[in-house]
């Protein structure tokens, strides 16, 4: 039987590498700032398809010329800030 002890430190002559969190934050960043852009674009695409689908009498109401829909909803976004996650309809 082999009575040798393990002792902490010992250095068994293998290198052991680290997690490489710097490039790990890095991706994780881009994909947080991809998956926003992505919200940004879905809620833009609804936000224009709703104001599209109503009459031009309810438009008029509400004071967007049909013809301007995309700059008033890019204006809200802007103005709103990034996505806030999916809401619930």
């Amino acid at each position: 039987m082999n009575t040798k002890q393990i002792h902490p430190g010992t250095d068994f002559g293998v290198a052991l590498s680290r997690p490489r969190t710097p490039e790990l934050g890095a991706w994780l960043t881009w994909a947080k700032q991809r998956l926003e852009a992505l919200g940004r674009l879905h809620q833009r695409r609804r936000a224009i398809g709703e104001l599209a689908r109503m009459s031009d009498s309810w438009l008029q109401d509400l004071g967007i010329p049909r013809d301007q829909i995309a700059e008033v909803v890019d204006g809200l976004i802007a103005r709103e800030g990034p996505a806030r996650g999916p809401s619930i309809n």
